[in-house]
């Protein structure tokens, strides 16, 4: 599918730069992956590429992507690099939460440039009441991107000497905060089987006060403010876009290596593309895999659409952009377990391939891309969702 979008020029302009420095972001891989984070060449890579501001509102200077070439952009740099593509798509879609932020909030922000935002959203801290705000003490796990970040995100629950503070609804209060990143302390806990370069540490911070004015509520079901196509999907469509952009990119490169080794002559045991059977798996992982990338750009190009002509993205929408996403890593992790039986002594050892291997199985571990979602969008595609939205990955 083929959409034109207002930044179709830009995308086209940054996969250019991509594919120009992808022999230089590849080349920082293995000390990457050592190291547990992506290193300062590989951050200034990406900086001078431009990914690290794609999102950035145009109102505050920068490109502001459309959502379709967001998928465009980071698959091709996820194809060149998991990690890389994961983190330099977070400070785009955690920026966009800063949406939920009053508009002069926003600016003071933006000052000396637009905040580099990580962190995570589950509800792990406590927010205690004070005045001008709150304080805040809690610990996170998966605080990808948090080693090079200015700005720390999180999710608190407002509480009080009797325990959680219910809204009008009956609910926990929870509120998303901002505060400085050195108001936070660095835990570690980074010691996984893949996106080992994402550096998704734990972090935690201890009695911080965080203003009222840095606060926001509602943030995974709320519009976003803003002047661009970003209020136009919602802070969920956005985090969506890193479990679909990513997984594609290293799914079409895992195939890629595969089909290379493939070629490859193996001494006395010939080559695997002679080998009919293997051919024959080949053939099916292929076919999947181009299926639910077709059916990712679909997605995404219906939402696109609809988005030209300055009207939401909708439930449908998100649910699609949702089933293309769970597919894909599915698929992914099918195609990485042949890859990984096939290709011998070669996927044993440490080389691109294995990388691969462990950064699809590290992707599918991930919330967002678990099974209970397949219940979910179901839900939506048999109209048992009427009157729900999406807040993360459930309908509610």
């Amino acid at each position: 599918m083929d959409v034109t979008t207002p930044t179709s020029a830009i995308a086209d302009e940054l996969i250019a730069r991509i594919d120009a420095a992808a022999p230089a972001i590849e080349a920082e891989a293995d000390a990457n992956e050592a190291a547990g984070r992506l290193n300062e060449r590989t951050v200034e890579l990406l900086r001078r590429i431009g990914v690290l501001e794609a999102m950035v509102p145009a109102e505050h200077g920068g490109p502001d992507l459309s959502v379709y070439d967001v998928l465009r952009v980071f698959d091709r740099l996820s194809y060149v690099d998991a990690s890389a593509g994961w983190v330099a798509m977070i400070p785009g879609v955690q920026g966009k939460s800063l949406l939920l932020l009053d508009d002069d909030v926003r600016d003071r922000m933006s000052r000396t440039g637009y905040p580099f935002v990580a962190g995570q959203g589950a509800p792990n801290g406590r927010a205690i009441v004070t005045d001008g705000g709150y304080r805040v003490s809690g610990r996170w796990s998966y605080g990808s991107a948090i080693l090079h970040c200015d700005t720390v995100v999180g999710l608190a629950t407002v509480v009080d000497d009797t325990g959680p503070v219910l809204d009008a609804e009956g609910m926990p209060d929870l509120v998303m905060f901002y505060t400085p990143v050195a108001n936070a302390t660095i835990e570690g806990n980074w010691d996984v089987i893949g996106m080992r370069a994402t550096g998704s540490v734990d972090y935690s911070i201890s009695d911080v006060f965080v203003p009222e004015e840095m606060v926001a509520r509602g943030a995974f079901t709320r519009t976003l403010s803003g002047r661009g196509q970003a209020r136009l999907l919602g802070f969920t469509g956005w985090v969506m876009t890193v479990h679909c952009a990513v997984p594609t990119g290293a799914g079409r490169r895992l195939l890629d290596e595969l089909g290379a080794l493939a070629r490859t002559p193996r001494g006395r045991g010939g080559r695997l593309a002679d080998d009919p059977r293997f051919m024959a798996e080949l053939g099916r992982a292929e076919a999947a895999y181009r299926g639910a990338r077709a059916l990712m750009y679909q997605a995404f190009g219906d939402a696109q659409e609809r988005m030209n002509g300055g009207a939401p993205a909708t439930r449908r929408d998100l649910t699609d952009m949702r089933t293309a996403s769970v597919l894909m890593h599915d698929v992914n992790i099918a195609n990485a377990a042949l890859a990984m039986r096939e290709s011998g002594g070669v996927g044993l050892r440490a080389g691109r391939l294995q990388r691969l291997y462990r950064d699809v199985v590290a992707m599918g571990q991930h919330l967002q891309a678990g099974h209970p979602t397949w219940a979910q969008v179901a839900r939506d595609y048999v109209g048992e969702a009427e009157g729900m939205t999406w807040a993360l990955n459930a309908l509610v």
